[in-house]
C-alpha cells in the first residue's frame, strides 16, 4: 500500500498580496531617487508622503458608501503606499543629509582628494592596465578628510591602488591618501600612495564631527 503525504493548510505558504506591489515599487523608488535630488525634494518627500496618504484617506472617508468601489479600491492602495513608503524615505534622508553635513558629497562631487580611514569589503583583486598591474578594491568609508571626519552615513568606493594592497584582505582596515577619479555610477578612488595597513585615528588624534570646512585635505 502507497501512503501519501498529505499536506495540511498551514504549511503551505500564504500567497503574496499584489495590493502590496504598489507599496514595494513606491519605497524602492523613493529609496532610489532621494540620493539624487536636491536638497529640497530630500527634506520634502518624507514629510509629503504621509501627507498626501492622510488627503487621500480622508477623500475615501467621504465616498466611502460610493458605488465605484474600484476608484475607492485603488485609493486605498494609493494610500497604504504613501504610508508604507515613509519610513524608507525617513531613513534614506537621514543618509543623505548627514553625507551632505559631513562634506562627503562635496568631496565626491568635486573629485576632490583626501586622506581615508577604510575598511575592505572585499578582497583585493589584481588587473593589469598599461602602467602595470593594479589592484581593485571595494571599501566602507569610515573616516576621512584632514581631521578625519567620521562617516555616519553609507561611503562605499572602489579603490584602485598598487601593490601594497594585495596584502590586506576583507574586513581589513587601510589608511591612505585618495583622489576620487569618478563619480558616476559609483565613487572610484585612486590610491595615490602606498596603503598602511590599520586605520588613520591614532591616540594623539582627535576626531571632528563638524561639517565641510574640517573634512578636506589637499
Amino acid at each position: 500500500m502507497i501512503e501519501h503525504d498529505h499536506i495540511k493548510p498551514d504549511d503551505i505558504a500564504a500567497p503574496i498580496d499584489i495590493r502590496l506591489i504598489p507599496a514595494a515599487t513606491l519605497t524602492a523608488g523613493v529609496c532610489f531617487l532621494i540620493p539624487m535630488l536636491p536638497m529640497f525634494w530630500v527634506r520634502g518627500i518624507p514629510i509629503a508622503l504621509p501627507f498626501i496618504g492622510g488627503i487621500a484617506a480622508l477623500v475615501l472617508w467621504f465616498f466611502r458608501s460610493s458605488k465605484k468601489r474600484r476608484l475607492v479600491n485603488l485609493g486605498l492602495i494609493f494610500t497604504i503606499a504613501c504610508w508604507m513608503a515613509t519610513p524608507a524615505a525617513c531613513i534614506v534622508q537621514h543618509q543623505r543629509i548627514a553625507a551632505e553635513d559631513s562634506g562627503w558629497l562635496q568631496l565626491v562631487d568635486d573629485l576632490g582628494t583626501a586622506r581615508m580611514s577604510v575598511q575592505l569589503v572585499t578582497d583585493p583583486v589584481e588587473r593589469d592596465s598599461p602602467f602595470g598591474p593594479n589592484w581593485f578594491v571595494t571599501a566602507k568609508v569610515e573616516h576621512f578628510g584632514k581631521d578625519l571626519v567620521p562617516t555616519d552615513h553609507p561611503a562605499k568606493i572602489v579603490v584602485s591602488g598598487d601593490e601594497t594592497w594585495a596584502g590586506l584582505s576583507a574586513e581589513d582596515h587601510g589608511c591612505f591618501m585618495g583622489r576620487v577619479s569618478d563619480n558616476d555610477s559609483s565613487v572610484f578612488v585612486t590610491a595615490l600612495g602606498a596603503v598602511n595597513q590599520g586605520t588613520c585615528l591614532g591616540p594623539d588624534l582627535t576626531q571632528s564631527t563638524t561639517g565641510r570646512d574640517q573634512m578636506r585635505t589637499t
